[in-house]
């Protein structure tokens, strides 16, 4: 009986290792593969700026993107609208922030 329990302790312990070591294998084998054919073709004339997936009205100029009309115009972020609809992130920016309400919006009134 005890022989019988000892092995098949062994035969649970062997199997055991032979299933951790099939999951591991296939992991090692995973390559990352980079599509040419996704990168975007935006040329950004600030050198400082990124290629951006937040589409503009094809109005060239700079603009505070606003995520309530597209999710990837970031909000306090100011972006370069090329005239084929593609942009550039030219960063945060304090044109971009929130502005302070006027002062008789403020409780207490003005504080000069």
């Amino acid at each position: 009986m005890q022989l019988l329990a000892s092995l098949s302790m062994v035969f649970v312990s062997i199997l055991a290792v032979a299933a951790t070591e099939e999951r591991a294998a296939p992991v090692a084998h995973l390559m990352i593969r980079r599509d040419e054919c996704n990168t975007p073709k935006i040329a950004c004339k600030d050198p400082e700026s990124l290629p951006s997936d937040c589409l503009c009205n094809k109005i060239e100029g700079t603009f505070c993107g606003n995520e309530t009309i597209n999710p990837a115009c970031t909000n306090y972020k100011q972006f370069e609208c090329h005239t084929d609809g593609s942009t550039c992130l030219l960063g945060l920016s304090g044109l971009c922030a929130p502005q302070a309400p006027p002062c008789q919006d403020q409780y207490g009134g003005c504080s000069y």
